[in-house]
């Protein structure tokens, strides 16, 4: 309908139209417009752009829900800058609010305390690893790096986006790593 109000509008002048469609300028008027970006696309077979962008830059606070890509500008490299200094501030912060934990008395065994240290001395060596593993792929909690439920990870194997396996053949090398780990550190332990 619109199409036909343009076109009763603009037939006579399809002169002006094809020069306007070819070299714009600000004077046209809007239907004058309308018409001569319609025309051109006839013309050439271009389909008229989307009047919202399909994707949205990763900086843009918007929609969580909406398809974004991650901008090479100046301004997706600041966001991205501050949003890991955030994140290193958000970890902290979350530990910096974990309860003490309270040993249970039944799990206390006379003599004990000969070995704090060396157990101490372990657990932090092994925090320390197992907190490399983590850095090393992006990820955020322990919780999933133990559960193999990984929202977001980094430093796959492959970069390919198309690689289904990606994903997967890195899981499983962390889970491996993790594995071994645990099992390293339960063998010093005991022994």
């Amino acid at each position: 309908m619109l199409k036909k109000r343009i076109e009763q509008y603009c037939s006579d002048n399809k002169a002006k139209f094809y020069k306007f469609a070819n070299e714009p300028n600000e004077e046209a008027s809007f239907p004058l417009r309308m018409y001569a970006n319609h025309y051109r696309d006839e013309e050439t077979g271009k389909e008229i752009p989307p009047e919202k962008a399909e994707r949205q830059p990763d900086f843009h606070f918007g929609n969580d829900y909406e398809p974004t890509y991650r901008s090479a500008r100046l301004m997706g490299r600041i966001y991205r800058e501050i949003k890991a200094i955030e994140d290193v501030l958000k970890i902290s912060e979350d530990i910096d609010e974990q309860d003490v934990v309270e040993c249970d008395r039944y799990l206390m065994v006379d003599g004990w305390d000969k070995y704090r240290e060396v157990a101490e001395a372990q657990l932090s060596k092994y925090k320390g690893r197992l907190r490399a593993i983590m850095e090393n792929y992006g990820i955020k909690t322990e919780g999933e790096i133990f559960s193999g439920c990984i929202c977001e990870m980094r430093n796959r194997i492959s970069d390919k986006d198309q690689d289904d396996m990606s994903f997967y053949n890195t899981n499983e090398v962390i889970e491996k790593k993790v594995t071994s780990l645990f099992r390293e550190f339960r063998e010093e332990f005991f022994h």
